[in-house]
């Protein structure tokens, strides 16, 4: 309503209120209850020895004229994951299936995906 420049707004407290009137907040995912966030394994820089950051990757990189540059990534589908790489100047994809995103998983299917590519 507020993008639609409509001079009647309402706020997300003023529905989860009226669905708390209507006892409709049991049909919400969470039933309302508060978000809780997860705790347990980390992912990212703390697993990864060596790791370098992002913001410290030479400028060659960011300028595309080179091969050899690629980003990883893992897609998270409806009942599956994928796992991706992306040539930066060639745009070549690079991807594989996988049932989950652990640690082990992910790391056999980087080995698959880029076993022809491994310079011996």
């Amino acid at each position: 309503m507020k993008f639609e420049k409509s001079e009647k707004a309402v706020g997300c407290s003023t529905i989860y209120r009226w669905l708390g009137q209507l006892n409709w907040r049991l049909r919400l995912p969470r039933k309302g209850k508060p978000y809780r966030k997860r705790t347990g394994s980390e992912a990212g820089g703390k697993l990864i020895p060596d790791r370098i950051d992002i913001e410290e990757r030479p400028t060659i990189v960011d300028e595309n004229t080179e091969l050899g540059h690629q980003e990883g990534d893992t897609v998270c589908g409806h009942d599956s994951y994928l796992v991706t790489f992306v040539e930066r100047a060639s745009k070549l994809l690079l991807t594989r299936r996988v049932p989950n995103r652990s640690k082990k998983t992910v790391s056999r299917a980087v080995n698959q995906i880029l076993k022809p590519y491994h310079a011996k």
